[in-house]
C-alpha cells in the first residue's frame, strides 16, 4: 500500500518523511522532516503518518498566513522603525510636523503603498487597487497596529531556537528540545486551532481531556502543560500582547 510521506527502512521500521516547502524553510533548521514512527506494524504506521501529515498541513498553513517575527523586525529596522506599536515609536508623525522630511513611519507607509498599488484598465478608464501585502509586510503592519497574531508553533520554534543558541551540553540540549516539541505537539494536535489570541481556557481544558484519553500518564501531561504555559508567559511579555495566558486557568482533572 502506497501512502504519502510513509517510508519503510530495511529493518522494517516505518518513518515519516516530508519535504519542507521552499518558502517556509526559513522557519526550520532543515529542508526535510524525518521522524521514526516507532512501529513495524503497517496499519499503525499509516495512522501515525496521517496524523503527522495533518499536523504539518495545518502548521504550513499557519506559517503562510503570517510572516516570521524576525523577517518583519528586519523590515521595520531597515525603515528606521522599531518592532513596537505606533504609539511607542521613538519618532512619530508629530515630530515632523514642521519639517519637509517625512517621518520614518510615513515613509514606510508611502513606500509600501507605492509597491502594492496597481492600476487596471477597464471600460471606464483605469481603476486603482492594492495587491495583498506579503506575509512579512503584513506581519510588520500588524506589529505597528498592535494586532500581531502569534501561533503556538512560532512560540515552540522560538523556545527551541533559544536552546540552539545556548551553551548546554549537546546531549542535554537535544533532550530539552525534544521535550519542548513533544509538549507543544500534545496540544497543537488536539486544539481546534493554534492562534494564541483566539485560544480560550475551555479549548485547553478540552485538549487536556483528549490527551489523557490517549492513555498518557497524568504526570506527563502535567509536566507538558507547565512547559507550554511558561513558554506562552514569556511570549506574551516578548511580543507585548494584551491577552491572558489561556493555559493558566487549565488544570489536570
Amino acid at each position: 500500500m502506497s501512502v504519502k510521506h510513509l517510508n519503510r527502512r530495511k529493518s522494517g521500521l516505518y518513518y515519516f518523511r516530508r519535504s519542507i516547502p521552499q518558502d517556509l524553510r526559513e522557519h526550520y533548521s532543515k529542508s526535510e522532516l524525518v521522524f521514526s514512527l516507532k512501529t513495524h506494524n503497517e496499519m499503525l504506521a499509516i495512522k501515525r503518518c496521517n496524523e503527522l501529515a495533518r499536523q504539518y498541513d495545518n502548521e504550513f498553513i499557519s506559517l503562510r498566513r503570517t510572516g516570521s517575527r524576525e523577517s518583519a523586525t528586519e523590515l521595520l529596522k531597515a525603515n528606521n522603525l522599531k518592532p513596537v506599536r505606533l504609539e511607542e515609536q521613538p519618532e512619530s508623525h508629530d515630530d515632523y510636523k514642521n519639517s519637509d522630511t517625512p517621518s520614518p513611519l510615513d515613509e514606510f507607509y508611502r513606500k509600501l503603498g507605492d509597491k502594492l498599488e496597481h492600476h487596471v484598465e477597464t471600460e471606464n478608464g483605469y481603476e486603482r487597487y492594492f495587491k495583498p501585502a506579503s506575509p512579512t509586510e503584513q506581519r510588520a503592519l500588524d506589529i505597528l497596529q498592535g494586532s500581531e497574531q502569534v501561533s503556538l508553533e512560532e512560540i515552540r520554534d522560538y523556545e527551541i531556537q533559544q536552546i540552539n543558541l545556548g551553551v548546554a551540553r549537546e546531549d542535554k540540549s537535544k533532550r530539552k528540545k525534544q521535550e519542548i516539541k513533544r509538549s507543544f505537539d500534545y496540544f497543537t494536535n488536539t486544539l481546534p486551532h493554534t492562534n494564541l489570541q483566539k485560544l480560550r481556557s475551555s479549548h485547553v481544558h478540552n485538549s487536556i481531556i483528549s490527551i489523557l484519553d490517549k492513555k498518557l500518564k497524568t504526570d506527563t501531561v502535567k509536566k507538558s502543560l507547565g512547559i507550554v504555559r511558561k513558554a506562552i508567559n514569556r511570549a506574551i511579555i516578548r511580543y507585548d500582547l494584551d491577552i491572558s495566558n489561556p493555559f493558566i486557568g487549565a488544570e489536570i482533572p
